[in-house]
């Protein structure tokens, strides 16, 4: 019985020429295999890093100053794109180790658990390295949709009507008082009354900003606290307009690109008198805030003074 069985499966590979598989193939498999494996790996590290970063520069802690619980300020600023990222390339991690050839000997937990671990301490590794902030600065200035789906900073820091507000300094008045383009291209007049600054030379042209206070008006804000822009800063120079590098505005200071300041805004009252007009009436509409500007920032009447901007209005605020 047994001889016709082994004849028969003899002829059955004569006649339809089969051939063994010749070893080449398999450690080709296995060599993608672990190669598809190693790649998810280090995908997976990269990811981890970004997260990392995110999260370091997060300011978890200012949720009081924004209107938000612990909760709510830390759910509204998870990078869940990252995370989704990383559980995709962990998973094509676990999976090619158990299709490798010794993989079906270790169980799902352990490999599971390896492929978390090393996703995570090699992302520490990276992130020591600043390969998190390389990422976001690349992807800032080249992804599309970078400010809805890579990195969710940018959009909670794009609502000014509650109090947040983000952008890029095209113009620094003094020490306080600047001019910011946001994500969506328009410009806000930005107002500081306090001290409270996220250290010192934050506010310089050509760099993002995030600002924490309450809108004033039409494209104007009361700034509260004013920080530095991290995750993010490349997306904002996307605005950047023509030779705004070169700009150096300040107290005392001047555009190379704009050889006269005063002279420009002075013309473009004579040659626009709506202007002037829409300015003054919104001068007398914003009286507290004008006073409020002046006491806090003892530079901003004699410098309108300077300007000869507005005399009779001025006069009429501050002889209240």
């Amino acid at each position: 019985m047994s001889d016709n069985l082994e004849q028969k499966i003899i002829e059955q590979i004569k006649q339809e020429n089969l051939e063994p598989t010749p070893r080449w193939h398999f450690l080709l498999k296995e060599w993608l295999v672990w190669s598809v494996g190693v790649l998810s790996l280090l995908v997976g590290a990269a990811a981890v890093s970004v997260i990392i970063y995110l999260f370091r520069n997060n300011d978890l802690f200012i949720y009081n100053q924004v209107g938000r619980s612990f909760g709510g300020w830390l759910l509204l600023s998870l990078p869940y794109f990252w995370i989704f990222f990383l559980a995709l390339f962990v998973w094509l991690l676990f999976y090619n180790i158990k299709h490798t050839k010794r993989g079906y000997r270790y169980p799902l937990f352990l490999i599971a658990s390896f492929s978390v671990i090393a996703s995570i301490f090699l992302g520490g590794v990276f992130s020591l390295f600043g390969l998190g902030e390389r990422i976001d600065d690349v992807l800032g200035r080249q992804a599309p949709f970078y400010d809805t789906i890579f990195n969710p900073h940018i959009n909670i820091w794009s609502h000014p009507e509650e109090g947040r507000l983000s952008g890029l300094v095209i113009t620094n008045f003094d020490d306080n008082n600047f001019v910011l383009v946001d994500r969506e291209g328009e410009e806000w007049a930005v107002v500081y009354s306090g001290k409270n600054k996220g250290g010192n030379n934050i506010i310089v042209v050509g760099q993002p900003v995030r600002v924490i206070g309450r809108v004033g008006g039409e494209s104007l804000f009361v700034a509260q606290k004013i920080m530095t822009m991290q995750p993010g800063r490349e997306f904002f120079r996307r605005f950047k307009p023509a030779g705004v590098s070169s700009l150096n505005f300040g107290p005392g200071k001047v555009s190379p690109a704009c050889p006269n300041d005063k002279d420009v805004f002075l013309n473009l009252l004579q040659q626009y008198p709506e202007l002037k007009q829409v300015l003054e009436q919104g001068l007398l509409d914003n009286q507290d805030l004008i006073r409020e500007i002046s006491a806090h920032n003892p530079g901003f009447l004699p410098m309108m003074q300077s300007w000869e901007l507005f005399p009779a209005t001025m006069q009429i605020i501050f002889s209240r």
